[in-house]
């Protein structure tokens, strides 16, 4: 069993986590607490972009007075195995902000416009970015199956000097006013 404590907390999971056992966290907060991974990791047949929810690898259901984080490694939406537990929570009580960006629903979040500083920046949200600096700011790609500029390159979408990074299932990342041309592996952070 893990106990978080007060405050807002963040779970991590990274490599490969497998567990013998669900495990139970005991007083996560949805109102304030996130579980981070790399999706890719946890489904090993994950085809990257979109939402794991909505792609039938991943689900949240009602168990008595808990929910519990269920996955299918094929994606089947066939086969779920539950992975965590959270004690006393309820279903509707979790968001996108919880996994991700993941809606568990697999609702689309509102879009979001970055705006980075005149510094170099490391984006690592939004729908739109207005102001990327090539060569100085990054954006980082977590979980999204797009773990290489080779894979991002095929992804890559032009439309008048604007790009934008396929995510797949309808999502995109636009790159305002920034040329795929412009973009090298050193613009990106993965993994």
């Amino acid at each position: 069993m893990l106990t978080l404590g007060d405050g807002a907390d963040e779970i991590i999971f990274s490599g490969n986590y497998a567990p013998q056992q669900v495990t139970v966290i005991s007083d996560f907060a949805p109102a304030s607490d996130r579980l981070t991974t790399s999706w890719a990791t946890l489904q090993r047949s994950w085809p990257g972009g979109g939402n794991p929810f909505g792609k039938g690898f991943a689900r949240l259901v009602q168990s008595g007075a808990d929910t519990l984080l269920e996955f299918d490694s094929d994606g089947g939406a066939n086969s779920f195995t539950p992975l965590i537990r959270f004690a006393n929570t309820q279903v509707a009580a979790f968001g996108a902000s919880n996994f991700g960006g993941f809606a568990p629903d697999n609702s689309v979040p509102a879009g979001q416009v970055v705006v980075g500083t005149a510094a170099s920046d490391t984006i690592t949200g939004g729908d739109v970015i207005g102001d990327f600096e090539v060569g100085a700011d990054k954006i980082r790609l977590i979980g999204l199956g797009l773990n290489n500029f080779a894979q991002v390159q095929t992804a890559l979408v032009e439309v008048g000097g604007t790009t934008a990074i396929n995510l797949f299932a309808g999502d995109f990342l636009v790159i305002a006013g920034v040329a795929n041309a412009a973009l090298t592996a050193n613009d990106f952070i993965f993994g």
